[in-house]
């Protein structure tokens, strides 16, 4: 008897000391949006229990829509953010998607919902005197290709963008239709002839040769293409663990 009243002081105690995620709104309404737009919004999550909350993954339901959010565990009373990009390229009409939340939570799950509808694209047409006055974005290097890593195995690489345009460069987001490229942003803004490092964390899912694109939204109205190349060979078991390389040309297998 003794053991048993023991065991459910246990469990009403570990019930009471753990997080609780309180979200400020579950669901975002973009309205209309014209298509190619990289819609984002970024929701407002707190820790309102007694333990640190661990924001594990965000899943959203579809490759569309590209998550971000706090990595570092949210201690009691604190607040994080969640973010939600929606690609609306190749995609007219009305959208709601589901974005699911896994923490540290036990039992309690949570979600968030994007929904709007994406209209025509308008084509704007620019004069040649806004064209020479825009910012440009330009590469380092385009393609990056790892050569064979091993399935499980993250990449970190840097990247390097200059502005070489004649007006300040926003970078307003980054998109990966893989969902296996996490990202840092040192400067979403640059001057005329500065320059930035984005580092990337590259863990492809399947295995054999893979060419994903990363693609950053910008207001370079000179180039229509602003994307970076991830080729790699994944392969199954080579006995070395999750390795992380860095370097413009990893090579873990010899």
């Amino acid at each position: 008897m003794m053991k048993k009243s023991l065991f459910l002081l246990l469990l009403s105690f570990s019930a009471f000391c753990q997080p609780d995620l309180k979200l400020q709104e579950e669901s975002f309404d973009f309205g209309t949006i014209e298509e190619g737009i990289q819609a984002s919004h970024t929701f407002s999550v707190q820790n309102t229990g007694n333990q640190p909350l661990i924001i594990s993954n965000v899943r959203p339901s579809c490759g569309c829509t590209t998550p971000d959010w706090t990595k570092s565990p949210i201690q009691p009373g604190g607040k994080g953010t969640i973010m939600a990009t929606y690609n609306s390229q190749g995609r007219p009409g009305a959208f709601t998607k589901l974005i699911t939340i896994e923490t540290n939570i036990q039992g309690q799950s949570k979600s968030l919902t994007i929904k709007g509808f994406v209209g025509p694209k308008v084509e704007k047409v620019y004069t040649e005197e806004e064209k020479k006055n825009s910012p440009k974005v330009t590469f380092e290097r385009a393609t990056y290709n790892f050569g064979k890593i091993e399935a499980g195995q993250t990449i970190r690489q840097k990247l390097k963008i200059t502005n070489t345009g004649k007006s300040n460069l926003k970078i307003s987001g980054i998109q990966s239709g893989c969902h296996c490229v996490e990202y840092t942003l040192k400067k979403p803004e640059l001057l005329p002839g500065e320059f930035t490092e984005i580092e990337f964390l590259y863990k492809p899912t399947n295995q054999g040769e893979q060419n994903d694109i990363v693609t950053l939204a910008t207001n370079d109205i000179t180039s229509k293409d602003q994307v970076v190349n991830f080729k790699a060979n994944v392969v199954q078991g080579f006995g070395s663990g999750n390795i992380l390389n860095t370097g413009a040309s990893p090579s873990p297998f010899k």
